[in-house]
């Protein structure tokens, strides 16, 4: 998620809040006969919207407006989920010379593979995104219920210390995300 995603969710949010906290408001004004409700409700309702529908551009408007939140609700879906990976990082050895690259994607697969290596692992992978203008890798890894989460976190230490050597001051956020089977129940 960028930046621009996120602001553009958080103002949508907040207009249908601000919206369905103003209906509701309307609603309880006019149950308890509030009088600027009551107004505001007769303001709304002239008698000339009553000609609106049978108006030669009503259809085209509505038929725009509709195609229009078509292509909105679409943009809005493709841009909350697209992911923005990363697949290459530039390392701090660079030089006008020459630049020293490497393949960030490939360090989080060699880091989630160890945590297999662990006994009671199933599995593990790893994902490395731009959210929000950061770089994060995230690491998931899928145990038995029986595994010790004290193992678990240990090696994601020495995992951490590892990648930040390998990539040598790069900025990278580093997540790890654990996910343990639910315990069998005995059978009675």
């Amino acid at each position: 998620m960028t930046k621009l995603t996120d602001f553009l969710n958080r103002a949508f949010i907040l207009l249908v809040g601000l919206s369905l906290l103003a209906a509701g408001a309307l609603s309880v004004g006019l149950y308890f006969d509030v009088a600027f409700a009551q107004r505001l409700v007769d303001s709304l309702r002239p008698r000339e919207w009553d000609t609106i529908p049978y108006s030669p551009w009503f259809l085209f408007s509505v038929g725009a407006l509709g195609v229009l939140a078509l292509i909105l609700g679409i943009l809005g879906l493709v841009a909350n989920l697209r992911r923005h990976r990363v697949w290459r990082l530039s390392s701090n050895a660079s030089t006008p010379l020459g630049s020293i690259d490497f393949d960030i994607n490939e360090v989080a697969q060699a880091a989630a593979q160890t945590f297999t290596e662990l006994p009671k692992v199933i599995r593990s992978r790893a994902v490395v995104q731009v959210d929000r203008g950061r770089r994060v890798m995230t690491i998931s890894v899928d145990s038995e219920a029986s595994v010790a989460l004290s193992q678990l976190t240990d090696h994601a230490r020495v995992v951490e210390q590892d990648i930040h050597d390998a990539i040598s001051g790069a900025e990278i956020d580093i997540v790890f995300k654990f996910h343990m089977a639910p315990v069998e129940r005995l059978a009675n």
